[in-house]
């Protein structure tokens, strides 16, 4: 796929002087919506492959920053579930019109099926990458007795990642609130056609997740595609072509 440069990141700012940035390709209905994962941004390789796919093919197409994301306002470590579905609500509701393609990464796939119930007549379709929803009740088992009771402590913990010295930042403000958010406890009501994108060797979301998403989801139309020897950021060359496909399904 050609590169091209960038739109200029735009802001969309809030009664309180917070504001989120976002980018937009004006261009056919249904848009292209897409939310990155957690600690990621507009800038990843995947939101930059579908910008440019839209680009290329006259598709409109809409992708932001997460509150504490990228050159959002705010920091990460005070992110939580509502606030950031607050903003996907916000940029739906403001900046787009008409049918949407929702696609969401990781975070941003439980994002993704909070919006589709709520906004089900503008969600026409959702393409979950990785989708993590309900990653909040899977991680506060995971941590420990002895890394919970810290937790519940001081308010914030850190765990090991391959990207920084300090590691992930877990807050009990997003553990709690997650907890609010959950969306396999219960049917997941939406009509939109939905596909699952997920790597058999995804260590950080496992593949089965994409399976539990498909068995609480109401619509009959759900694919699961499991990409084999795919890991958790599915954005390899030949990876990205699963999601290129999916999106032309969808359209």
């Amino acid at each position: 796929m050609i590169e091209h440069k960038q739109e200029t990141n735009k802001r969309f700012t809030y009664p309180d002087g917070s504001y989120i940035s976002y980018r937009q390709i004006e261009g056919s209905s249904p848009g292209i919506l897409y939310m990155h994962g957690s600690q990621s941004s507009i800038d990843s390789t995947k939101a930059l492959y579908v910008e440019n796919f839209c680009r290329e093919e006259g598709i409109g197409f809409t992708s932001f920053n997460f509150t504490g994301h990228g050159d959002s306002w705010g920091d990460y470590k005070d992110g939580t579930i509502s606030i950031w579905l607050r903003d996907a609500l916000t940029v739906l509701d403001n900046l787009t019109s008409g049918e949407q393609i929702v696609i969401g990464s990781s975070l941003g796939g439980w994002i993704m099926l909070l919006l589709g119930m709520r906004r089900p007549d503008r969600v026409k379709g959702m393409i979950g990458i990785s989708a993590a929803p309900d990653f909040t009740v899977w991680l506060w088992e995971a941590l420990g007795e002895d890394l919970r009771s810290k937790l519940l402590k001081e308010g914030i913990i850190y765990t090991p990642n391959d990207y920084s010295e300090e590691g992930d930042p877990w807050t009990l403000s997003l553990i709690q609130d997650g907890n609010n958010n959950l969306v396999l406890d219960h049917p997941i009501i939406t009509e939109a056609k939905v596909i699952l994108l997920h790597g058999d060797k995804d260590t950080i979301v496992p593949s089965d997740i994409a399976i539990k998403i498909k068995d609480k989801l109401t619509s009959k139309e759900v694919r699961v595609v499991i990409v084999k020897g795919g890991k958790h950021n599915l954005s390899e060359p030949h990876e990205l072509i699963y999601l290129k496909e999916a999106i032309k399904e969808m359209l």
